[in-house]
């Protein structure tokens, strides 16, 4: 596949420093769609700042939407109600969803292969890493449905996985258990450690 070259960010509202969310190497170029709003800084602010221990984004955006595309086909759309930009003392920047994220992987034809939600988020742009965290749920096109606490996306190699409990729902059955590994549209996994499988049938009779 190559590499995604563009990017549109729809953004309702923007305040502070204009922020990007950029997963690496599926960056080529980017488009930013955004409005601005300058304000002076109080010296209370400025003191908040300086204070040890106390860290403030340096850039909110709310509302926002990112696309990513392929030869002119969006292949990727993510959603967050709120991402704040940090970078902390040892130069290593992150962009927090702490309402949570949406992610939508798309085929060609512009359908919904995956789809994964979360209520907390973090992405570590250097590592090209997205952590998910607090409730977790990843959905595929057959309507296969895993549940978690914890989840990480890698953006160079395309996987999701997790360490953690883990909850998978199909037509057929229910399968729990420890660790786990997909590709990121959730169409090809597999569980390092099944604890149980329930039939859907035994569980809807109980």
């Amino acid at each position: 596949m190559k590499m995604l070259q563009y990017i549109q960010i729809s953004i309702n509202k923007f305040m502070k420093v204009p922020s990007t969310f950029v997963l690496g190497t599926f960056v080529l170029s980017m488009l930013v769609v955004f409005m601005t709003s300058c304000e002076s800084n109080s010296l209370e602010e400025i003191e908040q700042v300086s204070l040890p221990g106390k860290e403030l984004p340096i850039s909110t955006s709310v509302n926002l939407m990112i696309e990513y595309s392929d030869s002119g086909d969006v292949r990727i759309i993510m959603r967050a109600p709120i991402m704040e930009r940090f970078v902390n003392t040892g130069g290593h920047p992150y962009d927090l969803m702490k309402e949570g994220i949406e992610i939508q992987f798309m085929d060609s034809l512009g359908n919904v292969e995956g789809q994964v939600l979360s209520k907390y988020a973090i992405y570590h742009p250097k590592k090209d890493i997205l952590i998910l965290s607090n409730d977790v749920r990843v959905f595929n096109k057959d309507g296969d449905k895993l549940n978690s606490e914890y989840l990480t996306w890698n953006a160079k190699t395309r996987k999701i996985k997790s360490d953690d409990f883990v909850k998978i729902t199909t037509a057929d059955e229910i399968i729990y258990g420890d660790g786990f590994v997909a590709n990121q549209d959730f169409t090809n996994y597999s569980i390092n450690h099944i604890k149980g499988i329930i039939s859907v049938e035994d569980e809807t009779v109980q």
